[in-house]
This record gives C-alpha cells, sequence and structure tokens, in this order.
C-alpha cells in the first residue's frame, strides 16, 4: 500500500490511452494470421530496445513517450503477452515506489483489457483460464516475496533487474517460437 506514494494517475492515463489502438492491432493481427513470425519481430525489439536503453542517454516518461509505450506494450502484451518492456524502459531510471505504483496499476488494467479483447474474438477462453488458475499460486508467491525483498533493495538495482526480466521475457518468446 505505500507504493501509492509513487503512483501518477496522469501518466497512467496516458499510457492506458496509448494502450487501446496497439491493443486493437494486436487483436486484428491475432484473429487473421497467428504464427511464429510475430513473436520472433518481438522478441528482437524488445532485445534491441534493451541494447539501446545500455546507451548514455537518460529516458524519462513525458507524454508522447507514455503514448507511445502504451502502444507498443499494448500490441505486445495483447498478442505475445510480454507486454511488460516498454513500459519498464520508460520507468528504468525512476524511483523504486514510483516503479513499482505505476508499473503495477498499469499492468492491473491493461491485462484485464487484453484478456476482454482476446476473449472477444475467441483467443481466450476455459484452457486459458484453467492456465491462469494455476499460475496464481506463484503470483501471489512473488507478491509475498516481493514485500520481503523490496527494503533489501537499494537504489542502483532496481534498473538492471528490470533490464535482465525484460531480457527474459524477450528470451522465452522468442525460445517459445522456436523451439515450442
Amino acid at each position: 500500500m505505500e507504493n501509492r506514494v509513487g503512483l501518477a494517475l496522469g501518466e497512467l492515463g496516458v499510457a492506458l490511452l496509448g494502450r487501446l489502438p496497439g491493443m486493437a492491432v494486436a487483436l486484428w493481427v491475432v484473429a487473421q494470421a497467428p504464427g511464429k513470425i510475430l513473436p520472433l519481430l518481438i522478441g528482437v525489439s524488445v532485445l534491441l530496445a534493451i541494447a539501446i536503453s545500455l546507451l548514455p542517454i537518460h529516458i524519462t516518461p513525458t507524454r508522447n513517450r507514455l503514448l507511445a509505450a502504451g502502444a507498443v506494450s499494448g500490441f505486445m502484451g495483447t498478442s505475445t503477452s510480454i507486454g511488460g518492456p516498454p513500459m519498464a524502459l520508460i520507468y528504468q531510471h525512476a524511483t523504486g515506489e514510483r516503479v513499482r505504483a505505476n508499473l503495477s496499476a498499469y499492468f492491473l488494467v491493461s491485462c484485464i483489457l487484453s484478456l476482454i479483447g482476446l476473449a472477444a474474438i475467441g483467443h481466450f477462453g476455459r484452457s486459458e483460464m484453467t492456465a491462469s488458475l494455476w499460475l496464481l499460486g506463484p503470483a501471489i508467491a512473488g507478491f509475498v516475496a516481493g514485500r520481503w525483498a523490496i527494503p533489501l533493495l537499494g537504489p542502483n538495482t532496481l534498473r538492471p533487474i528490470l533490464l535482465l526480466l525484460c531480457t527474459v521475457a524477450a528470451l522465452g518468446v522468442l525460445g517459445e517460437a522456436l523451439f515450442g
């Protein structure tokens, strides 16, 4: 609950507004052309974005960047389920409270929107719901572990962790596309 202090509702609204067109395009693509090329392109794009973020530039969450990151996140999250990297990269230099508050709120709302959209086109049904329920336990465990770990993380550890998680997500989607 203490993370609400870092919540920026204006930024959240802009990112969610950006998510809608990205999600709409993703729903159209998923309905028209499911295949392995999309996850490959997105996985490579995420790795490229991570490499760019390692350059000595400082990205701040401006209105236009949040709108663009929301759109890219909406497309990626709805089409391949890895919508986190664009938003995480936008917030990579923010304080821990700001990152946790804004990303948590963004993903809570945006994932529900994507699931509703996928259900509407017939790509989220009983089997996906069952798989989701199996992941509820690990999600709760991660939440509890995160509450315990927050005080242990120093101000210089959050960005490397965000970049590592984005890398793992990209490699996971690439592995699934290539070998799954």
